[in-house]
């Protein structure tokens, strides 16, 4: 289970199926274009070049992000969460969210 906290940044750490590093490999300091390449890196695997996929958001995060989630349920959630209108993929909106909450 995750982060209906996720709009809580405060709770976020406190998840039992969350650790957020201050340290991530994205930095908060990055510029949006170094951010949207990154993003890009990831969704051009698969499908739509401008969206990720679960696996694609399975990949940035265990490459970019490796201590974000923990437990096996725990990506199913979040994607869920970012997936804000729900058409089973993560847009760059969608992910910036995610990037604006742990670097809070």
């Amino acid at each position: 289970m995750i982060c209906s906290a996720l709009h809580t940044p405060a709770l976020f750490s406190q998840l039992p199926c969350c650790s957020v590093t201050r340290t991530p490999k994205i930095s908060a300091k990055m510029s949006s274009k170094e951010l949207k390449s990154i993003f890009e890196k990831y969704a051009a695997k698969e499908g739509d070049p401008n969206q990720l996929s679960k696996e694609e958001l399975r990949l940035l995060i265990q490459n970019e992000f490796p201590t974000l989630l923990k437990g096996p349920n725990t990506l199913e959630d979040l994607f869920k969460e970012l997936d804000k209108n729900g058409d089973g993929e993560v847009s760059f909106e969608e992910f910036q969210e995610l990037l604006k909450k742990i670097s809070q």
